[in-house]
């Protein structure tokens, strides 16, 4: 028997050891920390600009008002920089890079509860921010999506979609259907098509699927989903097809997966998540693997990842991450998954943001 001085000791040691390794909860290990944010926020949308860098602007603070500042994450340094504030503070608006580099943000939600209709542009080699032509109506929790030929597809939440000409700052109609539903999703693919799946309105989702043809320049339905779904995520798989995952109806979260074939116009089942979820963020590898992170159930952040495993359509544990749901996600040069803020355990906006899935460290 050991002295139990010497005993201690060990016991100390083994402790010590244990703190060194990576954590593991579960089985699994945790994502890592990747530096703090110099706001904490959510509901902040988040695009990879030309040179690498992060950028997400806007968002919901602690107290739950707006946010008109913006930051930048440096994946050479991992560290997070302020750059120049929006004009008007903002949520639940749209982020998307335009092909000369710039930054297109349109809508949101003001600190007054309006939905706006304004418009900012931001230069990455400036840092600053200019207004630009606005949409003909306010709009909140809409979607948007850049086209082959350069434009930006907005679908409102009510109303007519419109696309935006970075070449003339002008807006022009795209099709003559109109909707009424928010949370939808829009998967732009290969020849230049737009999906435009789910959303929702008044409680409920719903299981549409709606193609715009940018040939054509009109929309037709498409097969409806298996399942209605809105706070979904939509995936561009490489083999052309379309990954639908999670999301909710009527508030409760949906485990189940899609995905979509545009060459047959025929949904098929993608297995069923370990967790049910919504608001959560999608983010494709460069092996095509889409890693599910965060999200939502029954309005508790969810701690977890997931990882769909293209080559065989399988779903597997991803890591545990911090509770977090509507957050946004970014994938950095060197194969890891950067999520970025949200809101945490006590529904509070967080400055965190973390890289995963552990098995890529």
């Amino acid at each position: 028997m050991l002295p139990r001085s010497r005993s201690i000791t060990l016991l100390l040691l083994g402790i010590i050891a244990s703190v060194a390794q990576p954590r593991l909860a579960e089985g699994r290990q945790l994502w890592f920390p990747a530096g703090d944010l110099t706001d904490a926020r959510a509901y902040s949308p988040a695009v990879t600009l030309l040179d690498s860098r992060v950028l997400v602007a806007g968002g919901v603070a602690p107290d739950g008002k707006p946010l008109a500042s913006a930051e930048t994450f440096d994946p050479a340094t991992a560290v997070w920089s302020t750059t120049g504030s929006m004009l008007l503070a903002r949520t639940q608006h749209t982020v998307t890079a335009l092909a000369d580099g710039r930054v297109l943000v349109v809508g949101g939600v003001d600190r007054f509860g309006s939905e706006l209709a304004e418009c900012e542009l931001y230069d990455p080699q400036t840092g600053l921010w200019t207004a630009t032509t606005s949409y003909i109506l306010g709009l909140a929790s809409h979607s948007a999506v850049r086209l082959l030929d350069g434009r930006v597809l907005v679908v409102p939440d009510l109303g007519s979609p419109l696309a935006y000409d970075p070449t003339t700052a002008t807006w022009g109609t795209v099709g003559s259907w109109s909707f009424g539903y928010r949370e939808q999703t829009l998967t732009l693919l290969p020849d230049g098509r737009v999906l435009m799946v789910g959303g929702g309105a008044d409680g409920h989702a719903y299981d549409y699927l709606m193609i715009y043809d940018l040939a054509l320049e009109n929309w037709t339905p498409g097969q409806h989903m298996i399942e209605a779904r809105q706070g979904h995520t939509a995936t561009l798989l490489p083999d052309g097809r379309v990954l639908i995952a999670g999301g909710q109806d009527a508030g409760v979260a949906l485990g189940r997966a899609e995905i979509y074939d545009p060459v047959t116009n025929r949904w098929s089942p993608a297995g069923r998540l370990h967790v049910a979820r919504a608001y959560h963020t999608a983010t494709e590898l460069a092996n095509g693997d889409v890693v599910i992170a965060g999200g939502e159930s029954g309005n508790r952040p969810i701690n977890d990842a997931e990882i769909y495993r293209f080559a065989t359509g399988k779903w597997e544990h991803g890591g545990i991450t911090p509770a977090i749901t509507h957050h946004t996600a970014a994938l950095l040069p060197d194969g890891e998954v950067l999520a970025i803020g949200g809101l945490g355990r006590s529904l509070s906006a967080t400055s965190k943001s973390e890289t995963g899935p552990p098995s890529s460290k």
